[in-house]
């Protein structure tokens, strides 16, 4: 039923129960228009068939990259705002608005999500890298060691959080994280709690920890089967750790390890023959 789907790259099965978990690049976009074939796999095998929620990121990323209209040029890869299903591109140059509107229409249609232009002189956008959370106007500022220990409390090994220094000229917590793109994107919440709780503003580090992070890259490409063939190179500005492999891989596996690995760090993978 889904031989000719371009865009499934990956079809797991519950060993126990059959259950069909099918992974799409735009699972938004794939689960509407598959699905009459997911009822009729699921009548004809007798077991439950869903969808993934997540999108592959890097094809998300991709299709933005190629979204972008005639005129402008990318300063940095594309931000991946998942709390709000957006894809953020931000860019030198100028494009007519009917341009820009005309990308956002394709890409929304293509992906499910929206694509939001950065463009120069617009102000950042509201979880910008370096964005300080401020506390709600008139919250009095705690005393230092109590603010840092409910910063720990709320930023625990979970969120890689391995460090929390405090600015006193400016009155703002600093929370050193391993994934700091991964914390601001789904810690919102909490990061806005801490501010209140504490008077103090919040800032993360924009940095992620390097060792951490390649860390990360030699285990994903461990999980995806592959054999290293050197260490991994991070490239900064392209929020990119790149992994010279040796051997047979495959592209199933390696894409599998491509999504996890942007999901975890907001970095992504590029592994390539070594």
């Amino acid at each position: 039923h889904l031989g000719d789907a371009p865009d499934l790259y990956r079809r797991g099965i519950d060993a126990a129960t059959g259950a069909v978990t099918l992974s799409y690049f735009f699972p938004d976009v794939a689960q509407a228009r598959d699905a009459e074939a997911h009822r009729r796999i699921a009548e004809e095998a007798g077991v439950t068939v869903a969808v993934s929620p997540q999108p592959h990121q890097g094809m998300l990323a991709d299709a933005a990259r190629a979204a972008l209209p005639a005129g402008l040029t990318l300063e940095r890869a594309p931000a991946l705002r998942l709390e709000a299903r957006v894809v953020e591109l931000r860019c030198t140059g100028a494009a007519a608005p009917e341009a820009l509107a005309a990308a956002q229409a394709a890409f929304q249609e293509r992906t499910g999500w929206k694509l939001a232009f950065v463009l120069p002189g617009a102000a950042p956008a509201a979880d910008a890298p370096d964005k300080v959370v401020e506390p709600p106007p008139g919250t009095p500022r705690m005393e230092v060691n109590a603010a840092q220990g409910i910063a720990r409390r709320l930023f625990g090994a979970e969120d890689g959080c391995y460090k929390v220094g405090a600015d006193h000229s400016s009155g703002t917590l600093v929370l050193r994280c391993h994934f700091p793109d991964v914390v601001r994107e789904r810690g919102a919440a909490k990061l806005a709690e801490l501010a209140r709780l504490t008077g103090w503003r919040v800032r993360v580090w924009p940095q992620p920890h390097q060792a951490a992070l390649l860390d990360a890259a030699r285990a994903a490409v461990s999980t995806a089967g592959v054999a290293r063939a050197g260490s991994p190179a991070l490239r900064a500005e392209q929020r990119v750790a790149e992994v010279p492999v040796r051997g047979a891989t495959d592209p199933s596996a390696i894409a599998a390890a491509q999504e996890d690995f942007q999901r975890r760090t907001g970095w992504r993978l590029v592994v390539r023959p070594g």
